[in-house]
Order: C-alpha cells, then structure tokens, then sequence
C-alpha cells in the first residue's frame, strides 16, 4: 500500500495533496484588518488637525475683521470731532462662536520738542481662549493729534 504524502501549509491546514486550502486563515484577516485600522486612524487624526487649523484661522480672520472694522469707526469719528481723547475701553465679543475680549487705548507718543507734530498711538487688541491656550491678535496705529487752535 503506498504511503500518503501529509504536508502543512503555512495556515495551518493539513491538506492530503489533492484538494489544496483555499480561503483566509484567522491571522491573515486578524492582520489585515489592524493595518487597515491603522491606516484609518492615520487619515482621521491627519483630518482633524486640519479642521483644527481651519477653526484657529477663522478666528485669527474673524478677529482682524472685527479689529478692523473698529478701528475705521475710530477714524470716522476722529475725522468728524477733529479732536483724539486719551482714553481706554473694553468689552465681550463674540468671534467664531467664542467669547473674546477686545480693548482700545488711546495714549500720546512722546513729543519731541524739535518736531511739529502730536502723535498719538491708537492700539486695539482682541484676545479669546481656544483650547487651553490664549490666543489675540493687535492691531496699532498712529493719528496725528488736531489742536484746538488749528
């Protein structure tokens, strides 16, 4: 009586030479399946740093747009008072959904005895928390003073 040849594939499988194993082995999904999980959680963690990025930058343009928009309402204001007061002011606003604190101050340069002109320094800050950090944004300009006599 001839001998049967038994061999063992690399799955596990005892096969008698005649019908050869066909299909998956539990380690090849198993293995499969964790580097596609691991591909997966590399695109969604990639996805949302950019979603993260995309929110700070809209609150940075949110930001200079609202600090824009203040400091032309200043200047229009200047142009028709012909007249820059010292003064500080703050208050709440909302940017990008979040709760920030604006603040103006207005302060004379230092005048130089040589030179005609009055300056003064018109700063305008914004600042909001985003996450565990502080972020803000500054936006500063000088306005020649007018005197009372001119």
């Amino acid at each position: 009586m001839p001998r049967k040849k038994i061999s063992f594939s690399p799955g596990l499988y005892i096969s008698s030479g005649k019908n050869p194993p066909c299909g998956f082995t539990l380690i090849e999904l198993m293995t499969a399946v964790s580097i596609l999980s691991i591909g997966i959680v590399l695109i969604l963690r990639s996805y949302l740093s950019v979603v993260s990025a995309l929110d700070s930058s809209q609150s940075r343009i949110d930001a200079n747009v609202f600090l824009e928009s203040k400091m032309n309402a200043l200047s229009e204001e200047l142009l028709r008072s012909q007249k820059m007061e010292k003064n500080s002011d703050s208050d709440t606003v909302v940017i990008n959904g979040k709760d920030a604190q604006w603040s103006m101050d207005i302060s004379d340069l230092e005048e130089d005895p040589e030179s005609k002109t009055d300056l003064s320094d018109i700063k305008l800050k914004v600042s909001w928390e985003e996450g565990n950090r502080e972020k803000g944004a500054t936006l500063e300009t000088y306005v020649q003073r007018q005197e009372d006599g001119e």
